[in-house]
């Protein structure tokens, strides 16, 4: 298993859009769809729902691509790969520092995608290339993640969003007995259960 020190993952290109759209929240909460008032304060609800529910689930929701650096390969024949769901041919490159300090593209026929754990395995007899262990980060893996467009989202992760939305812009005062230190509730996060990660984080090589 990696240690959170081998490992690091960063976004380097963000979602062009969110899997719901400010109407949709306003009919949710039966806001009227022509009144602009609020539409800033929603919008930016709505992306922070997004957040956290990408945190909670630890996916992607709407298309993006994700870098890996990492310190050596696993002494295991697989790389998990955190954030999925990886779209199909969804790997984008991996590159590594060699031994003579020279970056190289490792090519994609050393490796296959397996998109139900999200982790790339070794092709039958091969190996994972040496590295230069003078480089501090030599692996690079970047590689894109999400369900697609928002129609593609399931929509019970939809629901969880808008209703984590509703549920701050409605209390967004800290009122009834300041619910808002409740949030997010129960319901918003069952609807998410079956498309955590989380099961498989443990198994990671």
């Amino acid at each position: 298993m990696d240690s959170v020190m081998d490992v690091s993952i960063r976004r380097i290109t963000a979602p062009q859009s969110a899997p719901v759209t400010l109407a949709e929240l306003k009919a949710h909460v039966h806001e009227d769809l022509d009144d602009a008032t609020n539409n800033t304060y929603m919008t930016s609800l709505i992306n922070a729902a997004v957040e956290w529910c990408e945190q909670y689930t630890l996916r992607s929701f709407i298309t993006q691509d994700w870098t890996m650096t990492r310190q050596s390969f696993p002494v295991s024949d697989r790389i998990y790969l955190p954030r999925g769901p990886i779209q199909s041919n969804g790997i984008l490159s991996v590159l590594y520092y060699d031994t003579a300090g020279v970056q190289q593209t490792w090519a994609s026929s050393n490796y296959h995608l397996e998109l139900l754990t999200t982790s790339i395995y070794l092709e039958k007899d091969k190996e994972w290339p040496v590295v230069d262990t003078g480089y501090p980060w030599p692996i690079n893996i970047t590689y894109r993640a999400g369900y697609g467009a928002a129609s593609a989202v399931p929509e019970t992760i939809k629901l969880a969003i808008k209703h984590l939305a509703a549920f701050w812009y409605e209390y967004r005062h800290g009122t009834l007995e300041n619910k808002v230190n409740e949030q997010p509730t129960e319901a918003t996060k069952g609807w998410q259960a079956p498309y955590g990660l989380r099961s498989f984080i443990d198994a990671k090589a």
